[in-house]
């Protein structure tokens, strides 16, 4: 659809890994379908707000299914780059995982065509 969002998982320059993808892996189904299933729903409506997805700082936002987090950035035209995932223990984002989103988006910045996948 026309108005869709495209949404990449961003892959580290250093060693092609995915972080999203591999922590989408790790998890348990049942939370990995949720999340794919909010994937999905981003791709469809784009930053739509609570309860879906929320800002958390400067160019980084979350995607919020249940207690799992991704945290993604935007990038030129109805781009999303998921970043890095998470499970939510507490009820703030920890510090060290919006440092490596941010970290990530750098690297992205950088190497646009090389860290970008769908």
């Amino acid at each position: 659809m026309a108005n869709e969002w495209k949404v990449y998982f961003y892959t580290k320059s250093s060693n092609q890994r995915q972080p999203v993808k591999d922590f989408l892996s790790d998890i348990e189904k049942d939370k990995r379908i949720k999340a794919l299933k909010y994937l999905k729903f981003l791709k469809k409506k784009g930053l739509i707000g609570r309860p879906y997805c929320d800002k958390v700082e400067g160019l980084i936002y979350e995607l919020r299914p249940k207690n799992i987090r991704i945290l993604f950035g935007t990038y030129k035209r109805r781009r999303i780059i998921t970043l890095t995932g998470f499970i939510k223990k507490r009820s703030k984002i920890p510090r060290k995982e919006i440092e490596r989103a941010k970290r990530y988006y750098r690297d992205f910045k950088n190497n646009p065509k090389i860290t970008l996948k769908s």
